[in-house]
């Protein structure tokens, strides 16, 4: 059975989930990435590195034709590469590896709900503004004249224009 990008997806996050972080042995790599995301906003490109490096030890032990039946199945070449025009097997997995770790930062990224995002704080502290302030007030009650709103003339096109 062909292996596909959404099986490989699957494969990846099963793998990250199970794999313990090489500095913080209580963690995996899907935990610390979660957190991450939940506490900052964003990953520390030192460990989204460390999960790339991980991808591309799992593309390079795929047989061969597992490779190419992954590489078929994948945007890059879809969008890159004609059938003649096939690049050597070092690229191939260079960009399998980086498809699936978009694949698996967007899986990250779904997992965590979006109101536990890191939102970072208001950079101007002193412009409070809550959801009683009259908005209302702002606006200039005599930016316009009532005879300037009446008076329209629709001087852009004649009777005689044809479209």
């Amino acid at each position: 059975m062909a292996i596909t990008i959404s099986k490989a997806t699957n494969e990846i996050v099963s793998l990250l989930k199970k794999q313990v972080h090489t500095n913080d042995k209580k963690k995996t790599y899907w935990s610390l990435m979660s957190e991450q995301l939940t506490e900052e906003g964003t990953w520390d490109n030192n460990l989204i590195n460390q999960v790339k490096e991980i991808i591309v030890e799992w593309v390079q032990k795929l047989k061969k034709s597992d490779l190419m039946d992954l590489w078929e199945d994948s945007e890059t070449a879809a969008e890159n590469y004609s059938g003649n025009n096939e690049p050597d097997n070092g690229v191939i997995v260079e960009e399998l590896s980086e498809e699936l770790l978009d694949l698996t930062l967007d899986r990250i990224e779904d997992s965590v709900p979006r109101e536990e995002y890191y939102i970072p704080e208001a950079k101007n502290l002193d412009k409070n503004f809550s959801d009683d302030d009259d908005y209302d007030d702002a606006i200039d009650d005599d930016m316009f004249e009532d005879d300037d709103l009446d008076d329209f003339e629709d001087n852009y096109f004649d009777d005689d224009d044809r479209y």
